[in-house]
Order: structure tokens, then sequence, then C-alpha cells
């Protein structure tokens, strides 16, 4: 799901379900969708110069999906930051 209004604001979600099809003795968890949320914002713009705030909520709601047990996908975690363009 993606909202742009291309010069301001940008939303965006998304969301990705996985069957590994992997054998029953790796014990792989299939459970859910594991979605992800990115926001961006420009409040200043110009011909050659630009800011942008970023941010991003990974596996919002702490879903698993992996093929074996021992390497676990990560938990919910956030990211954000700033982009100067000059």
């Amino acid at each position: 799901l993606l909202y742009d209004d291309h010069r301001r604001f940008k939303a965006l979600l998304t969301g990705r379900h996985i069957f590994w099809n992997s054998e029953p003795f790796r014990n792989g968890s299939y459970r859910g969708v594991l979605w992800d949320l990115h926001l961006n914002a420009t409040p200043f713009s110009g011909d050659y110069k630009g800011l942008e705030l970023f941010f991003s909520l990974r596996n919002i709601f702490n879903g698993s999906q992996y093929l074996d047990e021992i390497y676990r996908n990560n938990g919910r975690w956030a990211e954000g930051g700033v982009r100067f363009r000059f």
C-alpha cells in the first residue's frame, strides 16, 4: 500500500509471507505476515538542495517466519534519520 503526494510526504506499508516448506525436524515457523511501515517527509526541497526525514518500523506485529529455529528472524525494530542533499 503506497501513499505519495510527490512533494512532501510518502508512506509505504508492505507485507510478506513465505511458506518455506522445510523438513519438519528444522522446526520452521510460517505464522503470520511480516509487516513493515516506511514514512518519508520532505519539509524543504529545492533544485539542488533538500532535506528528508525518514522512519521505518520493521516487523510491526512481531511475526515469525523462518526456515530453521536456529536462524530465527528479527523481532520488531525501528530506524530513522535525516538525509541531506546538496
